[in-house]
């Protein structure tokens, strides 16, 4: 039988992924004092279904999955996103859509700098 990972891996893969500490995650989430957050790391405290509230409330493509049972992926994308914010009757909040559409800049940026060479080729050839 194989064994559920500990809460204190769940939450540290969960910050590593989202590329927060642990006091950054608890800034993240609103947390007055990142004690609770280290005391689920340090084994002190599971990992509660408020805090896993707290997390995919926050930070929606966050597997709830992952977060119950440690069965990964840790972050969803594309219809398995989509699946589990229409299971939890959450539309895409706007800060989120905002950092989907940041998370494609770089992507954007490329395109814009290909189309700037061409022009550039085009002119320098007439």
């Amino acid at each position: 039988m194989e064994q559920k990972i500990k809460d204190s891996e769940i939450l540290a893969n969960v910050a590593s992924a989202l590329r927060l500490t642990n006091n950054g995650l608890a800034t993240a989430l609103e947390y007055k004092s990142p004690a609770s957050i280290y005391h689920v790391i340090n084994g002190v405290n599971a990992l509660s279904k408020g805090m896993i509230d707290k997390i995919i409330k926050y930070f929606p493509n966050v597997n709830r999955v992952y977060l119950e049972k440690g069965e990964a992926p840790i972050i969803l994308e594309g219809e398995s996103l989509q699946t589990q914010l229409d299971f939890m009757n959450m539309g895409i909040n706007k800060e989120f859509d905002l950092i989907r559409k940041f998370a494609n800049l770089p992507d954007e940026i490329s395109e814009i700098k290909e189309l700037l060479i061409s022009l550039h080729e085009k002119i320098d050839n007439k």
